[in-house]
């Protein structure tokens, strides 16, 4: 097991619903009547962390903006199992989107030192994993781009 680290798009009408009811965030984020609660979400799988350590050199939330990528936000809602969802409004994605746009992730992972810290997923594997972490940096890549395009905010989770 282990934690993932997914992205949901939301609309600014989402973005209101799940401001005013914080509570009922498990059900926005999994509704109980959908075939499959993940549609319409971005999956990082457990690359989520390793990312992160590669964009920022950090192993939790620093307030950068590649940092706020997969760890920013404002915390919204009950924990989910592996902490609170987080919140980025539109405007954030749209400073994170150009951010991650000027990313040469291959030059970043590169200069990642041998020995990543064990707190890290993959941590003393992570020089192993460039292709699973390129992969999924592509995939978080796209959900920016995709997300700044339609003026979207997004909710990021570990599940």
């Amino acid at each position: 097991m282990g934690a993932t680290a997914n992205i949901k798009f939301l609309t600014a009408d989402e973005v209101a619903c799940v401001t005013a009811a914080p509570d009922e965030i498990d059900d926005f984020l999994f509704p109980p009547e959908a075939e499959n609660p993940f549609e319409g979400q971005i999956g990082l799988d457990k690359s989520w962390h390793a990312i992160h350590y590669v964009l920022t050199g950090t192993a939790g939330p620093d307030g950068s903006v590649l940092g706020d990528a997969i760890l920013g936000g404002r915390e919204i809602g009950p924990d989910l199992g592996y902490g609170r969802a987080r919140l980025l409004p539109a405007d954030r994605v749209h400073e994170i989107a150009d951010a991650l746009a000027a990313v040469d992730f291959r030059e970043r992972f590169d200069a990642t030192p041998d020995d990543a810290p064990a707190q890290i997923y993959l941590g003393q594997g992570l020089k192993h994993e460039y292709a699973y972490l390129a992969h999924h940096f592509q995939h978080l890549l796209h959900a920016y781009a995709s997300a700044a395009r339609d003026d979207r905010a997004l909710l990021i989770y570990l599940a």
